[in-house]
């Protein structure tokens, strides 16, 4: 039997998705997304600004120089983290009051699934660990952090790494993803427009120059893939392990260097002030990504057929 690649992309019109979904269509009015959105974004700008003005009053350094070389300090990842962390102190009021729904209804209709989350994540922190046996063996990253300073920030910097990850699908996997599925029909209004405002949120000219908006296309990528999970899934507790694997991969073992990178214990061997050499790198990290989504869609046409 033929199925068409089209086939295989997220559907709208399946049990899981439907019943993930239905919380949201009693109070789906356009207008009330867009003030939600306005809110949401309203209260990242604010707690960002009174983190830092707390983080700075308290004498933490957010960036130390050397030899003409800004580097990052984990207290800095740590208030990034924090204004994420505490965004489902907004979300929680804003679906009750304003589309008359229960907080716990933006993860699903059995709230959090423990076993989802967990085999996600040790699946996604397996390959990735996989995928730096074998750069370590043919390439050569940079020893960037002792080990010492990533055990002293490890447990308030993991905490922070589950509620921060929780917190980005909450809003644009649960909150984004279940009002405009619940108002339109069309995919790239439900799965894409929500990706395409999480890649941007991942914009960022000081750490990848003029390569700003491949990083932008990686993490857009990502939202996309975390997407298709929760449709599939009907709940974001899979979503959820997969971002969270991700980032403790990215934020404690390798990374490029930049302003999330101060607790790696490895950087990658790429000249940040060499646009080329940047480019390079981020373009590898989507081929693999896309790679990686490739696959896991045969596999859903395989299984299917």
């Amino acid at each position: 039997m033929s199925i068409s690649m089209q086939s295989i992309l997220p559907q709208k019109n399946t049990p899981e998705f439907e019943a993930f979904l239905s919380p949201a269509r009693a109070q789906a009015q356009i207008w009330k997304t867009l003030i939600g959105v306005v809110v949401i974004g309203g209260w990242y700008l604010l707690t960002s600004l009174l983190l830092l003005m707390l983080f700075l009053a308290a004498g933490f350094d957010m960036a130390t120089t050397e030899a003409g070389v800004t580097r990052f300090t984990p207290a800095f990842l740590g208030m990034a983290l924090a204004t994420l962390a505490v965004l489902p102190l907004c979300l929680i009021p804003l679906v009750k009051l304003l589309h008359r729904r229960s907080f716990v209804s933006l993860i699903g209709p059995h709230g959090f699934l423990k076993a989802p989350y967990l085999a996600a994540a040790f699946l996604v922190f397996l390959l990735t660990m996989i995928g730096f046996l074998i750069d370590m063996l043919i390439g050569d990253p940079v020893r960037a952090q002792s080990l010492g300073t990533v055990a002293l920030w490890a447990v308030p910097i993991l905490v922070l790494l589950v509620l921060q990850t929780a917190a980005e699908e909450l809003v644009f996997r649960g909150y984004l993803l279940q009002q405009l599925a619940a108002r339109f029909d069309n995919r790239l209004i439900w799965w894409v427009l929500p990706s395409l405002l999480f890649g941007a949120m991942h914009y960022s000219p000081s750490s990848f120059g003029q390569n700003a908006w491949i990083a932008v296309a990686i993490a857009t990528l990502m939202g996309l893939v975390l997407s298709d999970i929760t449709i599939r899934s009907g709940n974001l507790s899979a979503a959820m392990g997969v971002h969270f694997a991700n980032n403790v991969f990215a934020i404690f073992i390798l990374s490029l260097p930049g302003e999330l990178s101060g607790l790696s214990l490895y950087h990658l061997n790429v000249d940040m002030t060499d646009p080329d050499a940047v480019r390079r790198a981020l373009l590898t990290s989507f081929c693999v990504l896309l790679g990686i989504y490739a696959v896991y869609l045969a596999v859903l046409r395989w299984r299917r057929g």
